[in-house]
């Protein structure tokens, strides 16, 4: 008699961006509850730094997978828009009207240079439109990098060896411009290495959808965005 096996067949589309969530919300809360610098903060941190990753190749896949490109971004503004106030409630700043921002503005700037690689025929344009499109970024939460995160899984699309050797070495910049040695504490260094975990989810991934095509739990994921931010502030007026 012999045993059937159980076959692993990657990470869907959905798994991914549920792993994302996760990661998200258990970072934010540690932000919220977690005195910094501690190493409960550091191992909720290191989860967290899972999310940004995830949601920038997503962003990348979506240009490829959308119907309507215009639709998409129009979306993501949107949603960065509504995102602006529960944000900056959530980081406790005074100003709710000014930057910085969301991380969905981070993406939307991350879509909006993807588009200008693959449509903009003259250099020189390209270039000030992806130029743009980083700076931008500087308004808002994940600045630059993540839209250089974006960047890099779009150009390599077709080949996701060469997209994750170019994120892990976006990263590797990431971690040294962000890292002071005179101030070195390990318990606030060890999240940074948490950005090299979604190498191996986004290795995983099967190209599958994992829902039924047309399933609105799509809207789940920015929906949860700003919810989050606005319990989490509530909790902490309670």
């Amino acid at each position: 008699m012999t045993k059937d096996k159980i076959q692993f067949s990657g990470l869907t589309a959905t798994s991914l961006k549920s792993i994302a969530i996760i990661a998200m919300l258990i970072d934010h809360i540690a932000l919220a509850f977690v005195e910094s610098g501690t190493p409960l903060a550091a191992v909720m941190h290191f989860i967290g730094r899972s999310c940004a990753p995830i949601m920038c190749y997503f962003i990348a896949q979506g240009y490829f997978h959308t119907h309507s490109i215009k639709k998409y971004a129009l979306r993501l503004f949107v949603f960065a828009l509504i995102s602006h106030i529960p944000f900056s409630l959530f980081s406790h700043r005074s100003r709710l009207l000014h930057p910085p921002t969301s991380m969905i503005f981070t993406l939307f700037c991350g879509l909006l240079a993807v588009w200008a690689w693959y449509k903009l025929k003259n250099p020189l344009l390209k270039a000030l439109a992806i130029f743009v499109c980083i700076y931008a970024s500087t308004f808002a939460d994940w600045r630059i990098y993540a839209v250089l995160f974006v960047l890099c899984f779009g150009i390599f699309i077709n080949n996701r060896n060469i997209s994750l050797l170019v994120y892990v070495g976006l990263v590797i910049m990431k971690i040294i411009n962000s890292t002071s040695l005179d101030n070195f504490n390990i318990y606030t260094f060890i999240p940074k290495l948490g950005m090299f975990v979604p190498v191996l989810f986004i290795y995983l991934y099967n190209g599958q959808l994992g829902i039924k095509k047309g399933s609105k739990i799509k809207w789940l994921f920015y929906i949860i965005y700003p919810l989050q931010f606005i319990v989490i502030y509530l909790i902490k007026l309670l």
